[in-house]
């Protein structure tokens, strides 16, 4: 057999190894959310869920985003359209079918697998790229987010994708206008889903300049592609800054960041510097609010009933959302120590934190039942293990089931992935760009996400850790393997760390 012909048979083996992973991480989600839709069909809905919901029905009936189908003259401004757009899509094709939603999310994600995979394996060896598709299958946060309908698994294919365009850009002998203009796509597009990535393009773009000779670029190359990557970043993100202002008055891309300084940053930072409880604090950033926008009494209360999508009569969501911003900062930079805090105590949740409350939501099971790890905790320093068996292995166990596989899950990933990041330190060139893209870009989520500190926000940042714990497996595994008496060398097959 020829050398070609052993590399296409080595080929194919590798891609009927990923398409059984993907089928496996197909099952594995259609099969939860027919378990779990069946047992509790308002699981898969969240508080969030009808502002992106209801902006996309508005498209599908009038054309254009407005906050509601019966409010066609008021335009969305609390979301960007990247979610609801997509879920306009769906509707149109199937009709306002959830269950029509969540499977198109499925499938998606078999899409992030699979460009996982393909972003490993131009990093590692085959073994490495097929350990990360298989475990970002059988992922636990992974798998839950798709069975919701927010906007993390379109936003994480994108965010992936991205990455992979980032990736082959960076590896190329000589990178091409082509793929620059891509990747500034993908980027700008997750920004549409989620604003959080609304600076990406800027940082990532001035990354490239300070890459410049790394990449063998003339400076009128470095400035080709430089054009090349803004432009979509142009087009799309100023293009409906320019649409908010038009519809609006407003230059705010999403005036989502200020309603959450304000409404929850700036509560929070109350709450930890001068003990005010979390709705005293709301009620004094409404009343300063309604101080600078003039409100009346009656203006205040409409406020107050729906602070984070504003209806005040005679006053626009725009300039309600632009005080937000300033009252949120200026409580900020008076309680700088308790958000210093606050950010410290969200760092564990945000990075190991297994969900609870979401899988509490997701399975019916209430709030009132409590916590299933610190009941165990409880449990095994007491010795007495009624209530938590009560609870927890007779009323509730597939909720507890799902917790403790979650926990061992983060556990493990993180190791691997520390094992992974520390094991590919040694490299240089191109393949280094790719290792700051890939976790510099994790570490801007993650920083961003601090704020709030959800496990929900590091769903997009898992491709990444998986991406890295794959191949510290692969790493552990040849490590055992050379320590093994009977072996002196590595297996054959493999070309090292």
């Amino acid at each position: 057999m020829t050398e070609v012909q052993t590399g296409k048979l080595v080929r194919s083996k590798g891609l009927a190894r990923l398409a059984f992973i993907l089928f496996v991480a197909l099952a594995l989600r259609l099969g939860a959310f027919a378990f779990f839709y069946q047992a509790n069909p308002a699981g898969i809905r969240y508080p969030d869920t009808h502002t992106y919901e209801e902006p996309a029905l508005a498209f599908l009936a009038h054309g254009k985003f407005s906050d509601r189908p019966d409010l066609p003259d008021v335009p969305m401004l609390l979301r960007t359209p990247g979610y609801p757009a997509f879920i306009a899509g769906v509707y149109a094709v199937f009709g306002p079918n959830e269950v029509a939603l969540v499977v198109m999310q499925i499938i998606l994600s078999l899409g992030t697998i699979s460009l996982v995979w393909w972003i490993s394996r131009q990093l590692w060896p085959e073994a490495a790229s097929l350990a990360a598709a298989a475990w970002l299958a059988v992922d636990y946060l992974s798998l839950f987010y798709t069975q919701l309908l927010l906007s993390e698994t379109l936003f994480t294919f994108w965010f992936v994708l991205a990455l992979a365009l980032g990736t082959a850009f960076l590896l190329e002998e000589k990178p091409q206008i082509g793929l620059a203009l891509l990747f500034g796509f993908a980027v700008a597009v997750t920004a549409h889903v989620r604003p959080i990535t609304y600076y990406a393009s800027p940082a990532l773009l001035f990354g490239l300049l300070l890459a410049r000779r790394v990449l063998r670029l003339t400076w009128v190359d470095a400035a080709r592609i430089a054009v090349a990557f803004s432009l979509p970043w142009v087009v799309l993100v100023a293009g409906w800054q320019l649409r908010n202002h038009l519809v609006a008055g407003t230059f705010q891309f999403s005036p989502v960041s200020g309603a959450l300084l304000a409404l929850y940053h700036a509560v929070d930072a109350m709450e930890e510097a001068r003990g005010i409880p979390l709705d005293q604090g709301t009620q004094i950033v409404l009343r300063q609010v309604a101080e600078k926008a003039s409100l009346s009494p009656e203006q205040l209360e409409q406020l107050s009933l729906s602070p984070m999508e504003p209806r005040v009569s005679g006053v626009s969501q725009a300039e309600i959302y632009e005080h937000y911003g300033a009252v949120g900062a200026a409580i900020l930079k008076e309680n700088a120590a308790g958000f210093a805090a606050v950010m410290a105590k969200h760092v564990v949740p945000l990075l190991f934190g297994p969900g609870q409350d979401t899988i509490l939501d997701f399975t019916g099971t209430p709030q009132s039942a409590g916590n299933p790890v610190s009941d165990l905790a409880y449990a095994l320093k007491t010795g007495s293990f009624t209530h938590f068996k009560l609870i927890w292995l007779e009323q509730y166990p597939w909720t507890f089931a799902l917790l403790l596989v979650s926990v061992v899950q983060v556990m493990l990933l993180t190791f691997f992935a520390g094992v992974g990041v520390v094991a590919s330190r040694g490299e240089n060139g191109r393949r280094q760009l790719c290792h700051l893209l890939l976790l510099g870009s994790m570490l801007y989520m993650l920083a961003l996400a601090l704020g709030i500190g959800h496990s929900r926000h590091r769903v997009p940042c898992i491709p990444v850790l998986v991406l890295y714990a794959g191949y510290g497996l692969h790493c552990c595994y040849l490590w055992r393997c050379s320590r093994r008496p009977a072996a002196n060398s590595m297996p054959a097959g493999t070309n090292g760390l």
